[in-house]
């Protein structure tokens, strides 16, 4: 069973959480500033770059520790919507058998942090999710993997794990680029 498949349910629902978000709109020049009320101040600033950094230190602990066998740790310290939608257990073979498959970890390197909020109305609970993946070399694959970690608000208010996923990033090749239409 796939690390993918495992956490199938929560990971689709969040997807479709993550997609429904509205795409950006180009910057220009009107759209470029804010109003001054909207504009966040040094303090505020400085708390989003903590916030970030310890986001991004505490999921690279959490990979360390998949690295190192410690999958029922996390497991015991993950959300309780992870631990109803996977076992102990089954997080604990998923992971032993992709890293088995894999091999040890060879580098890591964080790519993107990210938001997402729920409003509650599909399969995930109201609140923010929090997205931190890495791009990883394991020995024993050819390409790098993608490594994922999912993150929300329990009931305490405490910032948990809540999705793990890994998945080998496949290479483009010049038959999947778009044609030129000449």
């Amino acid at each position: 069973m796939s690390i993918r498949l495992l956490f199938c349910a929560v990971l689709l629902a969040f997807a479709g959480t993550a997609a429904a978000q509205p795409a950006a709109a180009p910057k220009t020049a009107s759209t470029t500033a804010k109003p001054a009320a909207q504009q966040l101040t040094p303090e505020q600033r400085q708390a989003i770059m903590k916030f970030r950094k310890s986001m991004a230190e505490n999921a690279t602990q959490i990979a360390r520790l998949l690295d190192d066998g410690h999958e029922n740790e996390v497991w015991d310290n993950g959300s309780e919507l992870l631990k109803k939608k996977v076992t102990r257990e089954q997080f604990a073979t998923t992971i032993q058998t992709a890293r088995k498959r894999s091999g040890k970890t060879v580098s890591r390197k964080l790519v993107r942090l990210s938001r997402a909020h729920s409003d509650g109305k599909g399969t995930l609970p109201t609140g923010e999710y929090y997205i931190v993946r890495f791009v990883t070399k394991f020995e024993k694959n050819k390409q790098p993997s993608l490594e994922t970690l999912w993150y929300h608000y329990d009931n305490a208010n405490t910032l948990r794990v809540s999705g793990y996923t890994v998945r080998e990033l496949k290479p483009r090749t010049s038959s999947s680029a778009p044609a030129s239409g000449k």
